[in-house]
């Protein structure tokens, strides 16, 4: 019985998405704010910066800037036809 699944070969690209940002939030030991920001596209980093200041005094800002990976998945074609 030779039966073949159906695969997926992985590449890496640069799609263009638009732009954006997610943020999450949490807090240290002292109830201080920690603020991971990950960012996609064309974003004004200046202006996040200040308005997550603004929402969240003495919060510490991490990773500002990051681009997000992007993994695009073409399906495998299979070769020949499965025997059952």
């Amino acid at each position: 019985m030779d039966v073949q699944e159906p695969g997926f070969i992985l590449e890496p690209a640069q799609i263009e998405m638009g732009s954006g940002y997610a943020l999450s939030v949490s807090y240290d030991q002292h109830d201080k704010p920690i603020v991971d920001v990950k960012t996609y596209g064309h974003v004004d980093i200046t202006k996040l910066r200040r308005d997550v200041e603004k929402a969240f005094p003495h919060a510490q800002i991490r990773q500002v800037g990051q681009k997000s990976t992007v993994i695009v998945a073409k399906k495998e074609k299979p070769k020949g036809k499965s025997k059952k």
